[in-house]
């Protein structure tokens, strides 16, 4: 198989199989498609991040569920309700995340970036 020249970041990422067929593997960004709406979760993200006492958020597609799961590092108890109450002044309600999850400290890459395969394999697979 050969992996195809990409334009840029956001494009498709497809191969050409041995047939000569392309086959398209997914994307490469984190923009969704739900209920028929684009919506780019680093977006989510951002929105979040403007709520007092929010010092990171995560947001995760729950493809089975197909839900938007929206992940905080705080120290604060927070409700989805509230939270989404706050996340209508930046973004429009179809983005709205379905299901809340609050923690003290994401967990980290190598790298420091938020390890969001762990944040999926622990929260969102055994649920």
């Amino acid at each position: 198989m050969t992996r195809l020249n990409v334009a840029n970041k956001t494009s498709p990422c497809r191969i050409l199989n041995e047939e000569g067929l392309i086959m398209f593997l997914g994307r490469m960004d984190s923009q969704i498609k739900l209920r028929g709406n684009r919506i780019e979760l680093g977006e989510v993200e951002k929105a979040a991040a403007c709520i007092d006492n929010v010092g990171r958020a995560c947001a995760i597609f729950h493809a089975e569920q197909e839900e938007i799961v929206l992940f905080l590092e705080t120290t604060e108890e927070f409700i989805l309700r509230k939270i989404n109450m706050e996340l209508l002044k930046y973004i429009p309600r179809y983005m709205l995340p379905h299901r809340l999850v609050t923690m003290e400290e994401f967990p980290r890459t190598a790298n420091d970036k938020i390890d969001r395969i762990t944040l999926r394999k622990e929260y969102l697979e055994e649920k």
